[in-house]
């Protein structure tokens, strides 16, 4: 039986997502090892762009395969799109909250 290729390369690149995304949030806490979030945030965005791109191919392949690998491309199509929308959400609850402090300090609260 022929392996799902692209199935596979979904699921890691989600995986790395994950753990990407940890060593981040972590070495954030770190003074010194902090410059190291301006390198792998890049990297974890274009992680999300394979694990979308591939879990996409890896479905369409799973199809011809009868199946085989399509839980891998699933994995990799949740967690791809799932980190993009919570980074976007995040990013709008940020500027909100930016906005509301601006707002604040210039009515005098």
């Amino acid at each position: 039986m022929e392996p799902n290729t692209t199935g596979t390369v979904a699921m890691g690149a989600g995986i790395a997502v994950v753990v990407l995304q940890i060593v981040m949030f972590c070495a954030g806490f770190i003074p010194i090892v902090n410059f190291v979030n301006f390198l792998l945030f890049p990297l974890i965005l274009i992680l999300d762009v394979v694990a979308i791109v591939t879990g996409v191919m890896g479905m369409k392949k799973a199809t011809l395969l009868g199946g085989v690998g399509k839980g891998a491309s699933v994995t990799g199509l949740a967690i791809g799109i799932g980190h993009i929308l919570l980074m976007i959400g995040l990013t709008i609850v940020g500027l909100l909250a930016g906005g509301l402090a601006v707002l604040a300090s210039a009515l005098g609260a």
